[in-house]
Parts: structure tokens; C-alpha cells; sequence
């Protein structure tokens, strides 16, 4: 079984996530998201096979994707909460990269 996420925050701490995930073999990176669109260029430069990895600058439509299993949230802290819920809410397993 594949797991498939979305990383939540692709800058300094998030960038590490997606290579981690990249080199695992049951995980599959379906989403990325930043709240600019500069960022996520960036990021997805940077990723191999990009073509396949959706982005956005709405944390939300990860978690209204039903085929996302779970979430890595590497936002700053004082948004952590808000979007872990969220995402629980939604039904996504969640990795919070800081201590809530």
C-alpha cells in the first residue's frame, strides 16, 4: 500500500520532507503547498518527477482531496495548530514538524 500526502509548507524545513518522502518507496508526494506561488516554483525545480506532484497556495485543498492519506505540516508554529486541525478534522494522518 502506497501512502499518498501533502506537504504542508515547502520552504527551509519542508524542502527536507520532500526529499525524505521522495526516497521512500510506499510513499507517494501528490500535493505541495505555499503561500506563494515563488516558493513553490522553487521547490518543484528542484524535484525530479514534478510533473505528477499537484501545487497550491491553499493548504485546504489538500485536505478536500480524498485520495491524500496524510498531511506534513512544516509551516511556522503560529499556523501549525490551526492546519493540524483542520486536517484532522478532515480525516488526514498528520506529522507536525515542531512540537504544538
Amino acid at each position: 500500500m502506497t501512502l499518498r500526502i501533502g506537504i504542508i509548507g515547502v520552504g527551509r524545513w519542508g524542502k527536507r520532507y520532500v526529499k525524505t518522502c521522495l526516497g521512500m518507496t510506499d510513499v507517494t508526494i501528490t500535493w505541495l503547498c505555499s503561500t506563494t506561488q515563488e516558493t513553490l516554483k522553487k521547490c518543484v525545480e528542484e524535484i525530479p518527477p514534478a510533473g505528477k506532484i499537484r501545487t497550491t497556495t491553499k493548504y485546504t485543498h489538500i485536505l478536500a482531496d480524498p485520495t491524500v492519506d496524510a498531511v506534513i505540516i512544516a509551516t511556522p508554529g503560529t499556523t501549525q495548530y490551526t492546519i493540524a486541525q483542520d486536517a484532522i478534522i478532515a480525516g488526514k494522518h498528520v506529522l507536525v514538524e515542531k512540537p504544538l
